[in-house]
């Protein structure tokens, strides 16, 4: 029973290690940098406000299936003739507070920084920005030399930035990537996009890191496809070539059909006459092509007055078409209110007459 007491005791140390083993070993990566900037002997310093931050464009880079985009950012180091604002700050700002009037000249600052990712399987650019704050510095103007002169003694809080990239961070090796599976569905009609949804792949990365990743709004940024998935397929398109990282990983053969309208649709516009009664068709929701055209079709007694006439220009009146129901309105002559007003003085009516042929015409061009 001892001797049984003992493995056991001995197994469970053996696995609380092995886990602590993986715990501590999980694998993070590092990316540090050095760099400068020339800070302008015009710049005043509020030790106050003084702060140095590195950010970093989170769009450019995602991480593997189950990874994790996470990191942290430090400043290890920003040195100006010497002397590390971490290990000084007081001589630091001593320096910049000495650097004024005549004879001051622009200072150099050295800036050492560190950005640790907590997962080995991200992967694409990292791009950063270092951020300096708490200078300011003296105002511009596009006027004149008198203005311009005087705004220059106006100091303006101003960030410092330097943007850079990391060269080294992991890449994807393109022979390596492996299509696990593609989008399902192949069937659209043209008011449809092409969807990514169901893509899954596998590769490496340069630095030797097995990855895998699903299309998803976390990574989509990182697919492209053409035709775009921005837009609505077309009838002519048969397949869409799918890229990763701006690589060609496949082909997805479609098939795009036009989505009719139910039913009629009007197709034109302007009034309703006689002899110009507009059309309705069965028309494509997605291209506008149109199909089946036909005139419209009305009762000619269920025309109904809008009341709408001014002093010069006429009514109108409206009915429904009866195969489509487009709203259909058309002119109703001489009921613009001068026709009352005038009746009895002819030489007004015909005046007001060649006005409202004029309004006509000019209201047939605007519709």
């Amino acid at each position: 029973m001892k001797a049984k007491k003992l493995i056991s005791a001995v197994l469970v140390v053996a696995m609380l290690f092995t886990i602590m083993s993986i715990s501590v070993s999980a694998a993070s990566l590092t990316f540090t940098n050095t760099v400068t900037y020339d800070i302008t002997s015009l710049a005043e310093l509020n030790p106050d406000n003084f702060d140095i931050s590195v950010k970093v464009d989170e769009s450019k880079y995602v991480a593997g299936e189950g990874g994790s985009k996470a990191y942290t950012t430090e400043v290890t180091s920003a040195v100006v003739d010497g002397v590390d604002y971490f290990v000084e700050p007081e001589a630091f700002f001593e320096i910049f507070a000495q650097n004024v009037g005549e004879g001051a000249k622009s200072k150099t600052i050295e800036i050492t920084f560190s950005i640790v990712f907590e997962d080995d399987s991200v992967f694409g650019e990292l791009d950063y920005e270092v951020i300096i704050k708490g200078f300011s510095l003296p105002s511009t103007s596009g006027g004149d030399d008198l203005i311009g002169g005087a705004l220059e003694n106006i100091k303006v809080a101003t960030d410092l930035k330097i943007p850079g990239t990391f060269a080294d961070f992991p890449a994807i090796v393109a022979s390596s990537i492996v299509t696990v599976s593609k989008p399902e569905k192949t069937d659209f009609f043209d008011t449809e996009k092409y969807s990514l949804e169901g893509t899954v792949i596998e590769f490496r990365l340069s630095t030797g890191v097995n990855a895998s990743l699903e299309y998803n709004e976390n990574t989509k940024n990182m697919f492209s496809t053409v035709p775009s998935t921005s837009g609505n397929l077309s009838v002519n398109d048969s397949e869409v070539a799918v890229f990763f990282n701006n690589t060609l990983i496949f082909y997805s053969p479609i098939s795009v059909q036009h989505k009719w309208s139910d039913g009629y649709v009007n197709i034109t516009t302007g009034k309703y006459t006689a002899t110009k009664p507009g059309y309705h068709a069965v028309v494509c929701e997605g291209c506008g092509e149109t199909h089946d055209a036909q005139p419209h079709v009305v009762d000619d007694n269920a025309w109904t007055y809008n009341n709408d006439q001014t002093f010069v220009a006429n009514g109108t009146e409206s009915t429904k078409c009866l195969d489509c129901g487009t709203v259909l309105t058309r002119d109703t002559f001489h009921t613009a209110d001068y026709n009352t007003a005038f009746g009895d003085l002819h030489f007004l009516l015909v005046i007001f007459d060649y006005i409202n042929v004029l309004l006509r015409f000019i209201g047939a061009a605007i519709g």
